[in-house]
């Protein structure tokens, strides 16, 4: 975008488009492939693992069998079962592509600047502790839940077997009153573990939301610093390049890399967007000056299209020099 758009080159602008569209096709297809890949995987393993705890369980002494309770194993047959399957997919997608994305994160905001992604540093080893901190005091609830949970299972087969002596014995009520305790129980636990393990993703995007504040205020702070309406020797940016042009012909792309290559050589610059060093007013008239060199030396040659140059200082958005390059003869604005 930086480097091809200012050009107005319409041939690499969708090159690189569907360049990007080619990519973006390309993750696609390889998501679903990952996704579907690690739902089979999981659906493979957890299948042999039920296989395996229901040979184990079916062949439980009786002394064992009274030490784990029927309902126990039933939870571990069934619930205990889902949330290993879930834990298997979980951990094959995003345990996998987590990992990746932060790593390469920061190695890309290295390269693009050090200063601005020592902040990202600095903010991951916290969401880690973070994470794991709460992690920590999270996972033990989930043994309460499941106990209660097998407190549940025991109630409702002891109800079920026994339902002719509860109905002999009247006790409808006590039963019901039971269950409800029992439901009200599991239901706390279950809440407060839920909450305690929801709270990584508000502290992530917390912490994610304070570091982007943090620099945004350092590219301001940069901004400020390189601004050359007070400092003298501050650092000016300039952008070039052809802000308009008409033309039919295939012979236009030609003539627009005369232009560019005249203007860059008379600067003594290789990109559209480059820097000066020193007080503003003198930098834009040396610019104006290298310019106007480019101009004269194109001053004997003919155009088919008319192209309109344009440099501006990007510091003050003022502009410093354009010129048309017409076939009918060449304009100043």
């Amino acid at each position: 975008i930086d480097d091809v758009v200012p050009i107005k080159d319409m041939r690499q602008i969708f090159l690189w488009g569907a360049v990007m569209v080619v990519l973006a096709v390309c993750v696609r297809q390889f998501n679903v492939k990952a996704n579907r890949l690690s739902v089979r995987v999981s659906k493979e393993c957890i299948y042999e693992i039920r296989r395996d705890l229901f040979w184990k369980s079916i062949n439980l002494s009786g002394n064992q069998l009274d030490e784990f309770g029927l309902p126990s194993l039933n939870s571990r047959m069934t619930s205990d079962s889902y949330n290993l399957q879930s834990f298997i997919q979980s951990g094959q997608t995003l345990g996998v592509r987590a990992p990746i994305m932060l790593l390469g994160g920061i190695i890309i905001t290295l390269t693009m600047d050090k200063r601005l992604a020592s902040i990202l540093c600095i903010q991951a080893p916290i969401m880690v502790v973070a994470v794991v901190f709460i992690s920590m005091k999270g996972i033990p609830l989930y043994d309460k839940v499941q106990q209660s949970v097998d407190s549940i299972v025991r109630i409702m087969r002891e109800n079920i077997t026994g339902i002719r002596v509860v109905k002999a014995l009247s006790k409808e009520d006590y039963e019901i009153r039971r269950f409800a305790k029992a439901n009200e129980q599991m239901m706390k636990k279950e809440i407060k573990a839920g909450v305690i393990m929801s709270l990584p993703g508000p502290v992530m995007t917390l912490v994610l939301n304070v570091g982007l504040t943090i620099v945004v205020v350092a590219i301001i702070a940069c901004v400020a610093m390189t601004s050359c309406d007070d400092e003298p020797d501050s650092e000016i940016i300039y952008n070039m390049g052809i802000t308009s042009m008409s033309s039919s012909s295939l012979e236009s792309i030609n003539e627009m890399d005369v232009i560019y290559k005249a203007f860059h050589e008379a600067a003594g610059v290789t990109e559209n967007t480059f820097t000066m060093k020193g007080d503003a007013s003198e930098c834009d008239k040396k610019v104006k000056a290298a310019c106007e060199k480019a101009e004269l030396s194109l001053k004997d040659n003919t155009w088919v299209g008319t192209y309109t140059f344009t440099v501006t200082n990007e510091n003050t958005q003022k502009t410093v020099y354009q010129h048309t390059f017409s076939k009918d003869g060449n304009f100043i604005f």
